[in-house]
């Protein structure tokens, strides 16, 4: 017979969900990255308080829903597919933004080939660099999530922070 300790560290049997919200998030990928060349205009522009208010909006929207979402009891995989939901709405809100410039954008299909390829690399390194962090810092929770349980997630999370903890109260000592 199992006891509560062992049962606590199966394997969840959603992982398909996990599966299916990691493609929300990976469809929300696109709408991330046209949501922050819009705000990037923005801010090029000197519009800090639309970008700056297009963010507090997203970040409250977020949080209010997931605040719901955890009133009603759904857990961590819808979570995610509100943060992936999010970015969709952000980039609804940057098009909403760009009618409140004066000077609006003209699309434009002639460019340099010089321009266009620097352009493209650097805008492919701050993706690629972004994706790269968010991996790097959510990979090892997911795995454990994923193939363990959420229980586990708990205790992984709290001996994660041990170390970064252990070096603020030695440095205040210091």
């Amino acid at each position: 017979t199992k006891g509560k300790a062992d049962a606590a560290l199966d394997p969840p049997l959603f992982s398909d969900d996990y599966l299916i919200a990691m493609d929300y998030v990976f469809l929300s990928i696109f709408f991330q990255f046209y949501s922050l060349i819009i705000l990037g205009y923005l801010e090029g522009l000197h519009k800090f308080l639309i970008s700056k208010f297009i963010d507090t909006l997203s970040y409250i929207g977020y949080f209010l829903t997931v605040l719901i979402a955890l009133f009603f009891g759904y857990g961590y995989i819808e979570i995610i597919k509100l943060w992936a939901l999010m970015h969709v709405v952000t980039f609804l809100l940057c098009l909403v933004g760009l009618k409140f410039i004066e000077a609006a954008p003209v699309l434009s299909f002639s460019f340099e080939k010089k321009l266009l390829v620097t352009w493209l690399k650097y805008c492919f390194a701050l993706f690629s660099h972004g994706i790269a962090g968010l991996v790097y810092n959510y990979a090892p929770k997911f795995l454990v999530t994923t193939l363990i349980s959420t229980a586990a997630l708990a205790i992984y999370d709290i001996a994660s922070k041990i170390p970064g903890s252990v070096k603020s109260f030695v440095g205040l000592g210091n």
